[in-house]
């Protein structure tokens, strides 16, 4: 028997230097608690210009605190929000019309948090992510709708087709992942 995948919605904001997601932040506290992912664009030599460079989380501390310990300045960052994914009809709803109405489908726990933010790593491989880009076996079951201001990322992203259908390295096949 499959497991049934778990569906998840990231509301994405952005793109913001440092000193305006700051401003943004002071402007909406409620909302700007609750963000839990972040991704990093800036110019990269081989690459590109204001590529996805770093795709990260903050769980034990907010994200502006979190993206200084990266020394950041002029980069581009979007910040984004987990939420249970219902139906395309309450995600109108949700961000677009009255979020704080729903603030009971956003997700806090640093689990999935931690396995949907290796989905991304490891499906995107953005240039600077070290770890997760080999692995990513707590995502399996997930499916990520990504909406509101994406940048680069795909509007989906699904852990069975990203674990199943992405070639293994060699490494992988060798410890039978």
């Amino acid at each position: 028997m499959t497991q049934a995948e778990i569906i998840y919605e990231v509301y994405w904001e952005g793109p913001f230097t440092i000193k305006e997601l700051e401003k943004y932040a002071k402007a909406q506290p409620d909302l700007s608690k609750y963000w839990s992912l972040y991704a990093k664009y800036e110019d990269h030599q081989i690459y590109g210009r204001e590529v996805l460079t770093y795709i990260g989380k903050a769980v034990k501390q907010d994200v502006i605190k979190r993206l200084k310990q990266h020394h950041i300045e002029y980069e581009k960052v979007y910040v984004g929000i987990i939420y249970k994914f219902e139906n395309w009809e309450k995600t109108d709803i949700f961000f677009e019309k009255n979020w704080v109405d729903h603030k009971e489908n956003i997700i806090k726990c640093g689990e999935k948090i931690s396995a949907i933010e290796e989905l991304f790593i490891h499906a995107l491989w953005p240039a600077y992510n070290t770890r997760n880009k080999q692995s990513a076996k707590s995502s399996w079951p997930y499916r990520i709708f990504n909406t509101g201001y994406l940048g680069s990322i795909p509007a989906e992203i699904s852990g069975r087709y990203v674990l199943e259908k992405i070639p293994m390295t060699i490494q992988q096949d060798e410890q039978n992942i």
